[in-house]
């Protein structure tokens, strides 16, 4: 769900679980704030696009940098495990 207000989001969420309770949500959220307010909900996964965007832009540096496929790949999982820690 990528809806822009965040009140509205978590009652569409609320509901669809309601509705569909083995329903796998992806939701949108811009803060880390509402990252973790999401998260309450039990959603499949919250996408932060300012991450997303930091992933590719980190991604592209390495690969010009010369890095390997692998060593890019492990990287990125090393910078997306310690998102998820800190939210």
């Amino acid at each position: 769900m990528a809806i822009p207000d965040i009140v509205s989001q978590y009652e569409l969420i609320s509901h669809c679980q309601s509705v569909a309770p083995n329903v796998k949500i992806y939701a949108r959220a811009d803060v880390e704030e509402e990252i973790r307010n999401i998260k309450t909900l039990e959603v499949e996964r919250v996408i932060q696009p300012e991450f997303e965007a930091a992933i590719t832009i980190a991604r592209e540096i390495f690969r010009t940098m010369g890095k390997t496929k692998e060593d890019i790949a492990e990287k990125i999982k090393s910078l997306r495990l310690s998102h998820a820690q800190a939210t």
